[in-house]
């Protein structure tokens, strides 16, 4: 099995980031030397490390190799100079017959500047147009298709909806209902403990009430108990008159 690829990105760690850097800067230097004697290249390499360090290669002198460097960039730049514009004007002018033919084109499919055309222009013109009435007629058809698909589920949606609120009143109208008949239950109590009440202090009120036979009768033995205490008292003779009898 190979080596394992290394992801290409920057290493995080800062030893580890050192270290790589010192391996692939020695394995570029020996690259360039060997394209160099190999190919009889002249090749300068300038490297400056995160701290700011110099590193250079050269196959030759340095100074030489960086003049040719700046002459053959300065040709360079003028010939793209010269060149780009001469581009641009010919991609300019490709691109204004390409809008004048699709213009042209556009006319033509509403069914203007048909002068000149033969009859297999004409057909198709006439073919186009068809593919595009049939593409129109399909795309409206599947947006309607979408539409009805969509009102489907929102009248299902709807329909459950509703079935839940119908439920939802129905529990509440029985939870009212059984709330109602233990309140009449709990009046139907208290009502039947008011009277049984009531009916006890009647009944206690009564007992300690003489009937008014009772009452008669009291007053008769009270009046006969007064009456003798009387004929007893006429009977003895008070202190006094005993004294002056004797």
């Amino acid at each position: 099995m190979g080596r394992a690829r290394i992801p290409i990105q920057r290493i995080e760690n800062k030893s580890s980031r050192q270290v790589t850097f010192s391996k692939r800067r020695k394995g570029l230097m020996n690259k360039a030397h060997a394209l160099a004697t190999l190919c009889d290249a002249q090749i300068a390499i300038i490297v400056f490390s995160i701290t700011g360090k110099l590193y250079e290669f050269s196959s030759s002198d340095m100074s030489y190799i960086l003049s040719r460097y700046g002459k053959d960039r300065t040709h360079s730049d003028l010939a793209l100079a010269k060149y780009v514009p001469n581009e641009s004007v010919y991609e300019v002018n490709v691109m204004q017959d390409e809008i004048t033919s699709l213009r042209t084109a556009c006319r033509r499919m509403m069914g203007k500047e048909l002068g000149g055309l033969s009859s297999k222009e004409l057909l198709q013109i006439q073919e186009q147009i068809t593919e595009a009435i049939i593409s129109v007629k399909d795309k409206k058809e599947e947006l309607l298709r979408e539409q009805l698909k969509n009102s489907e589920l929102q009248e299902e949606k709807m329909m459950l909806e509703n079935k839940a609120l119908r439920k939802q009143v129905e529990e509440l109208q029985q939870n009212l209902m059984l709330q109602n008949a233990e309140r009449c239950s709990m009046e139907r109590d208290m009502i039947s403990i008011k009277s049984i009440t009531e009916l006890r202090q009647n009944l206690t009120l009564k007992d300690a009430e003489p009937c008014p036979m009772e009452r008669e009768w009291i007053s008769i033995k009270s009046f006969t108990e007064l009456r003798q205490n009387m004929t007893l008292q006429n009977a003895e003779p008070c202190p006094m008159e005993g004294a002056g009898f004797l």
